[in-house]
């Protein structure tokens, strides 16, 4: 009986952590224009990068 318990225990273990993590840090899918603006807002690129690739991404 035990050993039926600790496959499923140990799904419900990696089940939760997987959703945990996304809840924490987001799904990770973010468009490249939210990426372009987070590095221009960093300091990343300078304005004229960030013109230059965002037009390029617009294209």
């Amino acid at each position: 009986m035990m050993l039926l318990w600790i496959p499923i225990i140990i799904f419900l273990i990696i089940h939760f952590s997987k959703d945990n993590h996304k809840s924490i840090y987001g799904s990770g899918k973010r468009s490249p224009l939210e990426i372009l603006d987070e590095k221009f807002i960093s300091g990343e690129l300078t304005e004229e990068e960030y013109k230059r690739k965002k037009d390029i991404l617009r294209s």
